[in-house]
């Protein structure tokens, strides 16, 4: 038999039975492609000329078979062939007609209820072990007030990523320990392991399963770094022309207003600007902030010049369904850091599905919900409701 070309093939899935793999290894001979070695992800193969060859299995934890073992082996018409893992590969080709290694598929349990064992402890451990690391994942998650207006303005893309890695590993090795019992309890039950079992199915589904993680960590792995990189901090609130932010002046409608200056610095973009930022399930997120100062013009109490200001966050999420619970974080986030000298104000306006409105002596504070857009806003002068419920409505 001619072998000179190296042919290299992703090996099966990891929780593949002894059966699925010779079954394999045979079908590759038909081929024309015979076992050479297997790694940690390849299968490799010798080019040559197609035929039938059988191959068997054998499982031992030693790192080599005894050599009496392999000669009988050999006497009876199988060749060593490779060894991964703690499988031992055996290969004849099938016009000889080679009895077969175990005659007794209980005795055969027995020499592979090793592998159970240590399936079922390397299932353990590692279950503990991805357990564990989930819970250290998920400890900061918990302990956030508002995990859903994190999750919403994407503070733990990378998170989700890693669970998956996680999930992915413990069911490999669930999956894997259930096929090796599976396997052991056939055998102990007479039930001979078929060594032309269809690998090509499972091998499919496994294909496609780790397509469907790969592709759903790639994707937040990428929208993650799209949120880094399309995040843009302290824009000028003047180049705001075109975008939905709510502005001072409109409410202020006051053409003696003008731009606050830093005290440290003198510029006004220190006091009067917009960030954009993107996630996942909120494509569009603004936050702003202005400043403004009327020269001639005091505050009620004679504590300086009137110097209005505003602070907004408006949100426009990709489904509906999370205006809702949202919008109850965004009010829950400032009530007791800013609520606790205001009062409740009630105000009918059909034009949004949500308003809450609160209000000490200068400040005002409004989360308004509509659609999929929400929008929180403080407000510190003396102007009422209505002209900043009605900028609100031209923005969302």
């Amino acid at each position: 038999m001619k072998k000179n070309k190296k042919v290299k093939k992703l090996r099966l899935y990891n929780y593949a039975s002894i059966g699925e793999y010779e079954s394999w290894f045979f079908d590759m001979a038909k081929e024309g492609l015979f076992l050479s070695h297997v790694g940690s992800i390849f299968a490799y193969f010798d080019k040559g000329e197609p035929m039938d060859m059988e191959y068997r299995i054998e499982f031992s934890y030693k790192k080599t078979l005894p050599l009496e073992q392999v000669e009988m082996y050999e006497e009876s018409g199988w060749d060593f062939c490779t060894r991964f893992g703690y499988y031992y590969v055996f290969s004849s080709p099938s016009e000889r007609n080679a009895p077969e290694i175990y005659s007794d598929p209980k005795y055969q349990a027995e020499s592979i209820a090793g592998l159970s064992k240590m399936m079922k402890f390397m299932t353990i451990v590692i279950s503990l072990s991805v357990l564990l690391a989930l819970l250290m994942l998920a400890f900061p998650f918990f302990m956030i007030r508002f995990p859903l207006l994190n999750i919403v303005c994407g503070e733990h893309t990378s998170m989700f990523s890693q669970t998956l890695l996680w999930l992915f590993l413990i069911i490999s090795t669930i999956l894997a320990y259930k096929n090796s019992k599976k396997q052991r309890d056939n055998l102990a039950k007479g039930i001979a392991i078929d060594h032309k079992a269809n690998w090509r199915r499972p091998q499919r589904r496994q294909v496609i399963l780790n397509i469907g993680f790969l592709i759903i960590i790639l994707f937040s792995t990428i929208m993650s770094s799209i949120r880094i990189n399309m995040k843009i901090n302290d824009i000028p609130i003047e180049q705001a022309t075109d975008i939905p932010i709510v502005r001072l002046a409109n409410i202020e409608d006051n053409p003696d207003m003008k731009p606050e200056l830093s005290k440290w610095k003198d510029d006004s973009t220190y006091l009067n600007s917009y960030t954009y930022s993107h996630s996942l399930l909120a494509p569009t997120q603004y936050t702003s902030t202005e400043h403004g100062v009327v020269d001639g013009l005091l505050w009620h109490d004679k504590s300086g010049t009137y110097s209005p200001s505003l602070r907004s966050e408006i949100y426009t999420l990709r489904f509906k369904f999370l205006a809702e619970p949202t919008m109850k974080e965004l009010v829950n986030k400032y009530d007791k850091d800013e609520f606790r000298s205001h009062s409740e104000v009630f105000i009918h306006d059909e034009y949004f599905d949500d308003l809450r409105l609160f209000t000490d002596d200068s400040n005002k504070l409004i989360f308004a919900r509509k659609g999929k857009a929400l929008i929180y806003v403080s407000y510190y002068g003396y102007k009422e409701f209505e002209p900043i419920l009605n900028e609100i409505k031209r923005v969302i």
